[in-house]
């Protein structure tokens, strides 16, 4: 929640995915949306935060990802998806101490 508090603080509007959240707190701001699946909260983004290790994200594939997000970025600090997300050009990954294009 402080990662996206502060995305909002910046003035980003926030899709997020979290299979154990069926509610967002009343005190969430509205620029925050919970979304049902991971490629629904992908769809449109200009990138893609992976914050929590859920299996949930590793059924997506690369492609699958690249028809909601044509331009994906995707940032995931412990490399949790790189074997999926990482592994292609088309997508640009980011992870701690780690770019690839």
């Amino acid at each position: 929640m402080e990662l996206i508090g502060r995305l909002v603080h910046d003035g980003a509007l926030v899709n997020a995915y979290d299979p154990a959240v069926k509610t967002l707190p009343p005190d969430v701001h509205k620029n925050v949306s919970l979304c049902e699946t991971p490629l629904a909260a992908a769809q449109g983004a200009d990138a893609l935060v992976i914050s929590t290790e859920w299996p949930a994200f590793r059924k997506v594939s690369a492609e699958e990802l690249l028809t909601v997000m044509p331009d994906a970025i995707v940032i995931d600090p412990t490399r949790f998806l790189s074997n999926t997300l990482g592994s292609t050009s088309r997508i640009r990954y980011a992870a701690v101490g780690y770019l690839s294009r």
